[in-house]
């Protein structure tokens, strides 16, 4: 019976024996018709270190695609590269290194949707677009076409209520011949669209119209109160700048002194000018 020990022993001595048959170098036999060459590098354009004879057996140290790195013939410790269609496996070859693994496809980023600029409606624009405050002001030409002309100008502001209506203090002032006239009101209006850069203006209001008139041998100073309406067309030339053209009839009862009894009457004018925004 072999005591357990040696048997230990024995193992161990085969174990060392395998490892080192399976660390024995390949060989490899030079096929070439002539001679086949070694070179400095794994290429076909590299330098020659040497040329071997067909039947060489040569030493390899490493495998590198389809090269062979091996030892010269000569001995030593100098090393090169020959092909592998030039040889043939004497001992054990090592396998080709593995192939690279496929880099991932790039996949490219989701297309981005350029932003759309929407332009605010004309509807929601008082009087001119672009204005900081939503304020707008008007400047205008007035001409009352009644029984005594006049001619004279208007000034208003505009103050915005709510989406496309807005509050509007006006003041003017005519004259004829030998005729002063004046008034004050307020309107409420409404803009509306009617196509690119045109809007249509309605409005309501109520007001003070008054006048002074002097004859050869009368001066009559007279006043009224009484509703208003308004009707136009805005042109919008540019950014917080517009043409306006309009018409508005007042229907009022004048009194006052050398009028004698009150009457009524209907007071027209028509309008030209440029609004503004601030």
């Amino acid at each position: 019976m072999i005591p357990r020990r040696a048997t230990a022993l024995l193992l161990t001595a085969l174990c060392l024996t395998a490892a080192a048959e399976a660390q024995q170098p390949a060989e490899v036999r030079v096929t070439a018709a002539n001679r086949a060459n070694i070179r400095v590098e794994p290429s076909t354009t590299a330098r020659i270190l040497t040329a071997v004879a067909t039947g060489t057996v040569l030493i390899v140290v490493d495998r590198q695609g389809q090269w062979f790195q091996v030892r010269l013939p000569a001995g030593g410790t100098q090393i090169g590269f020959i092909h592998a269609s030039t040889v043939e496996a004497v001992a054990p070859l090592p396998p080709p290194p593995p192939a690279p693994a496929p880099e991932p496809e790039a996949v490219p980023p989701p297309p981005v949707e350029p932003a759309v600029e929407t332009a605010e409606p004309l509807n929601q624009v008082r009087a001119v677009s672009g204005r900081s405050r939503g304020l707008s002001f008007t400047i205008a030409g007035l001409r009352l076409v009644d029984d005594v002309p006049h001619t004279g100008g208007l000034a208003g502001v505009r103050i915005p209520v709510a989406g496309a209506v807005g509050l509007e203090p006006q003041i003017g002032l005519g004259v004829g011949d030998q005729h002063l006239a004046y008034l004050a009101r307020a309107v409420l209006s409404l803009e509306h669209a009617l196509s690119s850069g045109f809007a249509l203006l309605l409005g309501v209001g109520y007001g003070l119209y008054g006048e002074r008139s002097s004859g050869s041998s009368l001066t009559i100073t007279r006043s009224a109160t009484g509703p208003v309406g308004v009707a136009g067309i805005q042109v919008l030339l540019s950014d917080g700048l517009g043409l306006q053209f309009g018409m508005s009839v007042a229907r009022v009862r004048y009194s006052g002194k050398g009028v004698g009894e009150g009457f009524s009457a209907t007071v027209p004018h028509l309008m030209a000018g440029l609004s503004f925004g601030r």
